[in-house]
């Protein structure tokens, strides 16, 4: 019975795609609910709300709460006639860096483009869902996980008109404009060996993926270079996995602190690319002096505020904690261009990445 039941539910699933694709009702238009389905279909109500479930998982619908479903498929050949571009972020990383979201908007805008600034929780991309399959608008993505699976339907289309912003699309065949790493460790230790400093230790993200990978990869290119062995490299960066930190995020800290003890008699020098109020706070704890004893260089995408306890870090209260500029603002201009392009050609470009050069390097802000 349930197997049957099954086949029924992916053959009603199928016939409803078929008539989608074919062009019987097109993006955004309103579709039948499911008791109307189940009557022109003959079939179960339950079997009709599956199918329709189905759909809706895939991409085909979207459904919209106390409202009802509607058409979410766009065909992969769909020109884009208008310059429109939604450019999409959670609302924490919109409220953490605002000033660079309104100087994007002014950018697109200044160029001709229509542009939306939409803000939703970091992993749930639901509310703009309509918005990612619009047939007429490109979207750039900041800070946000995309469950590809639910625009299979339509994801040819989908994957040429999205960009990725800061981190990669986990997708070949989606666009990605990243940090280039290799350049932003080679930059870090030039700034240290302008200030006579070579035994520069790392603190590393805690996700070892591609970009992660080649920045670890550069500063060991770096410090072998100038004479450690691979012992003193292994010694000298701090890593957790994304498991440990997951189930010991309380204990970072106090980790950090036994690993500042270790390395502190022949370390003049540390870059930190993660956990940097905690980094800061257990220097703190371990009396280290910033920057007599130890350099710090913070790769950051803003410029980070230290707060008031940890002034003490500084000399003579003098702001003497550096951050290399992650160059956000880069990574947006970096994605108008491509969408110029884009546009330009009247062409949907296959995925590849895009490396932004870091920015700057700046004393830290006191609050």
């Amino acid at each position: 019975m349930e197997k049957t039941s099954k086949r029924k539910r992916n053959v009603l699933k199928e016939q409803l795609a078929d008539e989608i694709t074919s062009g019987s009702w097109s993006f955004g238009q309103p579709f039948p609910g499911v008791q109307q389905i189940a009557r022109d279909h003959h079939v179960s109500y339950m079997t009709a709300f599956r199918a329709m479930k189905l759909l809706a998982d895939e991409g085909y619908l979207r459904c919209q709460n106390g409202v009802g479903h509607f058409v979410n498929y766009v065909s992969g050949d769909t020109p884009i006639i208008h310059k429109k571009v939604n450019i999409i972020t959670n609302r924490l990383e919109y409220n953490q860096r605002k000033d660079f979201f309104l100087d994007a908007l002014e950018l697109f805008r200044y160029k001709g483009w229509n542009v939306k600034l939409l803000k939703c929780p970091a992993r749930d991309i639901s509310p703009v869902a309509q918005e990612l399959n619009d047939p007429d608008a490109y979207s750039v993505i900041c800070g946000l996980y995309v469950p590809w699976q639910h625009f299979q339907a339509s994801f040819g289309h989908v994957a040429k008109r999205i960009l990725i912003l800061g981190s990669l699309a986990e997708n070949p065949e989606i666009t990605s404009v990243v940090s280039d790493e290799y350049a932003t460790i080679q930059l870090a230790m030039k700034h240290f060996e302008k200030q006579g400093r070579k035994n520069i230790a790392f603190l590393a993200p805690d996700s070892m993926g591609e970009l992660g990978a080649l920045r670890l990869g550069a500063w060991k290119s770096a410090v072998f270079a100038s004479g450690h062995t691979h012992e003193w490299a292994a010694k000298h960066c701090f890593s957790p996995s994304q498991e440990e930190e997951k189930n010991r995020e309380q204990d970072i800290p106090s980790e950090l602190c036994r690993w500042f003890q270790d390395i502190r008699k022949d370390t003049d020098g540390i870059i930190i690319a993660n956990y940097h109020a905690a980094a800061i706070a257990a220097c703190i704890e371990c009396g280290i002096r910033i920057p007599e004893e130890l350099s710090v260089l913070l790769i950051a995408l803003t410029h980070p505020v230290l707060r008031a306890a940890e002034k003490h870090l500084l000399s003579d209260e003098i702001p003497d904690i550096d951050v290399l500029d992650h160059n956000y603002a880069g990574h947006l201009r970096c994605a108008l261009e491509i969408l110029e392009e884009r546009f330009r050609s009247g062409r949907n470009a296959d995925g590849c990445w895009y490396f932004c050069p870091p920015g700057t390097i700046q004393k830290c802000r006191k609050r």
